[in-house]
């Protein structure tokens, strides 16, 4: 959801990758914010049997910068068989 009308809205948006259970350090990707709502696509090696958490947050063009929002990612789990 964009700021309300008269406040200043996000231009871009900042995506932070982890996996604790890789000694690899996070990625962090900035992508520009053009329509109110859409997705982005991080570009990376993604395993899907390890866990991950996401720290999501967007700024205005002046750089103010909202607070992180975190995601948890457990691994895929697959039926045995």
């Amino acid at each position: 959801m964009l700021a309300p009308a008269g406040s200043k809205r996000p231009t871009g948006l900042t995506v932070t990758v982890n996996s604790p259970d890789e000694a690899a350090p996070p990625i962090t990707r900035a992508f520009a914010i053009r329509q109110p709502t859409g997705s982005v696509e991080v570009n990376g090696v993604i395993d899907p049997t390890r866990r991950y958490d996401l720290f999501v947050s967007a700024a205005t063009a002046d750089g103010l910068a909202s607070e992180s929002v975190r995601c948890d990612l457990g691994p895929e789990t697959r039926p045995a068989g």
